[in-house]
């Protein structure tokens, strides 16, 4: 048994000051184009149609950096097929950028599997709190396990994982070719500003 809105997790090394898990809803208004091209409202384009009606998390680990503190976000959300961007997404979207914009007091790390790519509407209204680091993925799925290349071989990829920052020296941030899952690690080496 496994429940699909739990997968969110950090690990670290330093000190952890403190954890919440946060579950995003539908709660909100939402105003966006019905004829964007990456959007869809279909209930068919849902991979996993359950998932949709899961709650996804959102986890605020706050850890202590050499003396200086860190809050990291990491969230996962639910699959569309071909990562279309979907109505719950862009309000989960608005409740995370309601979230960063009412606490600013740390530098930030947004972080984790979204599912959508990133010219989507969601990314472009993070990005517009934070400062994207992924912008140049092309791809952030691993060839060998993800189905998307199973079922298309000369799929070039999607870059579907994103990095966001606020207030902390981004040295670099990559996406490793390492098979551990169906999608490559991403790295982001910093510093606290």
């Amino acid at each position: 048994w496994y429940s699909v809105g739990l997968w969110a997790a950090v690990l670290s090394k330093y000190p952890v000051i403190s954890h919440e898990i946060m579950y995003l809803g539908w709660s909100g208004q939402t105003h966006f184009p019905n004829n964007y091209p990456l959007f869809v409202l279909k209930e068919k384009y849902e991979r996993y149609p359950y998932a949709a009606d899961q709650s996804r998390p959102l986890l605020s680990t706050k850890i202590d950096v050499n003396g200086k503190q860190l809050e990291i976000l990491t969230t996962h959300f639910h699959v569309t097929f071909d990562c279309i961007e979907s109505e719950k997404m862009v309000k989960e979207e608005h409740e995370i950028a309601k979230y960063i914009s009412h606490n600013k007091t740390w530098p930030l790390i947004l972080t984790g599997d979204f599912n959508i790519e990133k010219n989507s509407l969601s990314i472009e209204l993070i990005g517009s709190y934070l400062t994207n680091q992924s912008l140049n993925f092309t791809n952030t799925l691993c060839k060998t396990i993800h189905p998307i290349f199973k079922n298309k071989p000369d799929h070039p990829g999607l870059a579907v994982d994103h990095v966001f920052t606020r207030d902390i020296l981004v040295e670099n941030c990559e996406v490793r070719n390492v098979t551990v899952s169906d999608h490559l690690p991403v790295v982001l080496d910093f510093q606290i500003e």
